[in-house]
């Protein structure tokens, strides 16, 4: 017991680190029951409506996500980055002017979104556009709705603190939600779109949730253009970096929707699933640490920083590298937990591209992260941009020739480009690696 009490010793000295380890750990805790939930939708959504299922809930939620990511502007990113230095300045008044008017904006371009694709129905030639194409689209525009509200909240809550919050207010349970929704006897259990209106329902009741729960009336209209406008210079630089990682890390399942069939796009998502389980404590702790990043840096604190973002490194290896050596051993015990036949299993290799992508991910720790929080967010988006066009490229080529495993492939080369990108723009801006050895000045 004595080593392990002080090991906590030593922990509890360092207070940020002690922070991320508090507010990682519910996150974590919330993640792990989420993940379980959401692999018993998965292997339902697989045994009841197969491959194709999986593949239109997985086109449907990745066109609706990236949309959400564009109408929030970059506002949820900038958020993080806003509320500590507000705090400093002691304007409470304005983070609350500023959540309000945000919210109210992502709304209406919401909706203006969802107009649009209704809209355009009528002007499309049947014989030139696939209906079951704009159908989807249909349900990405509706489901964009909630789930750009629950994005920036969930910005909110965890720059606030409130990680119980922050930890309800992700897709996961969302997902589970719409899981127990699907159990109720109503659905046809015949077409695929059950899923996607069960998971547009449970992604409202969520949003609704996250609106109520603000320690103000959220409801009421309060829109400072003015408020907006001031900071538009600092937030768009964010909405371009935010939106060209969101577009890189779905471009893979975009571009697998109209190159192949949608029960190849419904192996592929459940094998990005699984090999993502290796990512799980990592996005834990990266989720925390980000406002700590942005305290740190207001603070002027860089000692500090540097051996937070060090440790944090090494933490976020510990805990992947065992997943990672898991999901390569055994792939097959997984993907046959989704089907029985040779289908799922055909996704062997995608998990292991997607282990190798994730244990460098893990090794460079959250570069991009780290310089959106210390001012370099126009440096975060000329990143972005460049891997994009690279993801892009790579997929166009590699999909028709070899299908998912193509996709995989040039999803982890990308990856890779950008991890130690990121780490070299580090290393020249901030003056360290984001892994080392983590020691502060009086160790």
């Amino acid at each position: 017991m004595k080593p392990i009490k002080s090991i906590l010793v030593k922990l509890k000295s360092d207070l940020h680190l002690w922070d991320l380890l508090k507010g990682s750990g519910i996150f974590l805790i919330s993640k792990v029951f989420g993940i379980l939930g959401i692999y018993l939708f998965y292997i339902y959504i697989s045994k009841v409506y197969g491959a194709e299922g999986n593949g239109v809930l997985s086109f449907v939620l990745t066109v609706a996500v990236l949309a959400s990511f564009v109408v929030n502007l970059g506002l949820n990113t900038y958020l993080v980055k806003l509320i500590p230095d507000l705090k400093s300045k002691d304007k409470g008044r304005d983070i609350d002017v500023f959540v309000k008017s945000s919210l109210w904006i992502i709304l209406l371009l919401s909706l203006i979104f969802l107009g649009g694709t209704f809209g355009m129905e009528s002007l499309l030639d049947d014989n030139v556009v696939n209906r079951e194409w704009i159908r989807e689209l249909q349900y990405s525009a509706l489901l964009c709705l909630p789930l750009a509200v629950v994005l920036y909240l969930a910005s909110y809550y965890k720059t606030e603190g409130q990680f119980v919050l922050f930890s309800a207010l992700q897709n996961n349970w969302i997902q589970i939600l719409a899981f127990l929704f699907l159990l109720i006897p109503v659905w046809s259990r015949q077409s695929p779109l059950d899923i996607i209106q069960a998971v547009v329902v449970s992604a409202f009741a969520f949003a609704l949730y996250g609106w109520i729960k603000l320690p103000s009336n959220g409801f009421v209209l309060n829109i400072s253009l003015s408020r907006i406008g001031r900071d538009f210079k600092y937030f768009f630089p964010m909405l371009v970096g935010g939106l060209g990682f969101v577009l890189f890390s779905m471009t893979d399942r975009l571009m697998l929707r109209f190159l192949v069939d949608i029960e190849e796009l419904g192996i592929y998502a459940v094998a990005l699933r699984i090999s993502n389980l290796s990512l799980l404590g990592l996005l834990s702790f990266n989720a925390i640490a980000e406002s700590k990043y942005s305290e740190l840096y207001a603070q002027g604190n860089h000692q500090v920083l540097k051996s937070f973002v060090q440790r944090s490194t090494w933490i976020g290896i510990a805990v992947s590298l065992p997943i990672i050596l898991v999901l390569i051993v055994i792939p097959g015990f997984f993907l046959g937990m989704f089907g029985h036949g040779q289908s799922f299993l055909s996704g062997k290799i995608v998990i292991y591209l997607f282990c190798f992508a994730n244990l460098i991910t893990a090794c460079c720790g959250a570069n991009l992260v780290l310089l959106n929080m210390t001012g370099n967010q126009k440096t975060v988006q000329n990143i972005i941009l460049f891997t994009v066009v690279l993801n892009i490229g790579l997929n166009y080529w590699l999909i028709p020739r070899y299908g998912i495993d193509g996709a995989a492939g040039a999803t982890a080369i990308s990856t890779v480009v950008w991890n130690l990108t990121a780490m070299f723009f580090i290393k020249t801006k901030l003056g360290f690696f984001t892994l080392g050895r983590g020691r502060r000045d009086n160790e």
